[in-house]
């Protein structure tokens, strides 16, 4: 950005980067990417993303040594190749990374779905020899081989999970799992590496033994999870709640060498890898248990809120926190109907179930927050800043998002009935199961966006 200019801690500009060198800035599709092209992009795309409030500079050195040429990047093959060569490497690519998945399968279903999607792979003829050492099992085949051999993976793992809360060993990795409500769901031994679980409900959860190495799990609710030996190596847990959970010999190791990796994580009576109990936010715990006629109203509800940045099922239904900064507070069903709340700071707030109904939200950066199952019914959030927000079963119906960036935004199965999203831009956004009866979707953007039926809307891609 410019001089002095603050820029954000998740780095819209790192995105806009790799989607440049991905293909999206190759403006003349010649297969290659030069420096002023990549400027441009990123310029434009970063601008357009924080309307203004980041902008990203790019040019040449003011030294006749050193100002001739440009950067040239190659990034694919040039568009008047024959469309069958690339179609070929295409496959071949495919066929390898598919056969890296299945190659240590042993389900014989799995490998005879290889060799039916890559007839021509050269790998087809391992899946087939695997495949008939798999034909017959030999007698003393344990029970535990058998029921490894029926075990679930990608799409097929991810619907059974959804539909019944159980998978036990299961391989999700890189599963997309956002906002996702898997209270009491029976997950020993999954293997979730690398998946997207923000905002995902994972409370009193069976995770034992499971792999969640590199996975997000930024505020998830995990209260009350069995989280014993379960690998956390390099995990996500920034926000997340894991309060009352049991951690007990799991691997924690790389999230502590990267503090900012637990950053705004919740612990109270919470067993840690090595038997201790950490007890930093029990208070919060009270707050959670408090009646809603006990919790803190007015003034006082405020005072705690720009003390602790936090304020659980606060009473704060009419407060005026125009342009307050309230960046990672805790509101987590706390009341603000009808509050003013214009051109607020809740980048990567906890509003999980907050009532927001009738709120004023105009202009608030709302980035990364959690608005999983919070009611926003006719709430104003004209021009609000969502990006990668959680509005997972969240009631938005006949709010006000007209022009709100809602790009790669957690939608799924909300309430968008008679909704104003007039220019909204949902680029990459999650819409599957929303509502979107009556809703004005006229100059809306799409881009990669998931709709409800589950297809993808390239409109303006």
């Amino acid at each position: 950005g410019s001089a002095e200019q603050e820029v954000p801690d998740i780095s819209i500009f790192r995105r806009a980067f790799v989607d440049a060198l991905a293909g999206s800035a190759d403006f003349d599709k010649d297969g290659y990417l030069t420096g002023s092209e990549l400027g441009t992009y990123i310029q434009k795309r970063t601008a357009e993303d924080w309307k203004g409030e980041l902008t990203p500079q790019y040019g040449k050195l003011q030294d006749p040594n050193l100002n001739k040429g440009d950067f040239v990047f190659k990034i694919g093959k040039p568009a008047n190749q024959s469309s069958a060569t690339n179609t070929v490497t295409a496959n071949s690519d495919m066929a390898a990374q598919a056969w890296e998945v299945v190659k240590d399968s042993t389900n014989p279903k799995i490998l005879e779905e290889f060799i039916r999607m890559f007839p021509s792979a050269p790998q087809r003829n391992l899946a087939k020899l695997k495949l008939m050492t798999l034909e017959s099992p030999s007698s003393d085949q344990s029970t535990e081989d058998q029921v490894m051999a029926q075990v679930l993976f990608g799409e097929a793992a991810k619907k059974k999970l959804l539909e019944t809360k159980e998978c036990v060993e299961c391989d999700l990795r890189d599963m997309d799992m956002r906002g996702a409500d898997l209270t009491e769901a029976s997950l020993t031994g999954i293997i979730l590496h690398k998946a997207d679980l923000r905002y995902s409900d994972l409370g009193k959860a069976n995770l034992s033994k499971a792999d969640l190495r590199k996975a997000n799990l930024w505020s998830a609710d995990l209260r009350g999870a069995n989280l014993r030996e379960v690998d956390l190596s390099e995990a996500m847990l920034i926000s997340a709640d894991l309060r009352h959970a049991d951690l007990s010999g799991a691997n924690l190791t790389d999230a502590h060498k990267h503090n900012t990796y637990l950053t705004g994580a919740k612990f109270c009576n919470t067993t840690m890898p090595d038997g201790s109990i950490a007890n930093r936010d029990c208070y919060a715990t009270q707050a959670d248990t408090n009646q809603r006629s006990e919790a803190l109203s007015g003034e006082a509800a405020q005072k705690k809120l720009f003390r602790d940045n936090e304020c659980v099922g606060c009473d704060l239904n009419g407060t005026s926190l125009r342009g307050a900064n309230m960046e990672g507070a805790n509101l987590y069903g706390a009341s603000l109907t009808k509050a003013s709340l214009t051109k607020a700071n809740l980048y990567g707030a906890n509003l999980r179930e907050a009532d927001l109904r009738g709120a004023d939200l105009q202009e608030a950066s709302l980035t990364g927050a959690s608005l999983t199952k919070a009611n926003l019914t006719e709430a104003s959030l004209t021009e609000a800043s969502l990006t990668e927000a959680s509005l997972s079963r969240a009631n938005l119906a006949g709010a006000n998002l007209r022009g709100a960036n809602l790009r790669e935004a957690e939608l799924w199965g909300a309430n968008l009935r008679e909704a104003n999203l007039y220019y909204a831009n949902l680029r990459e956004a999650n819409l599957k199961e929303a509502d979107l009866t009556g809703a004005n979707l006229s100059e809306a953007k799409f881009c990669r966006t998931t709709m409800p039926d589950g297809s993808t809307n390239n409109n303006d891609c």
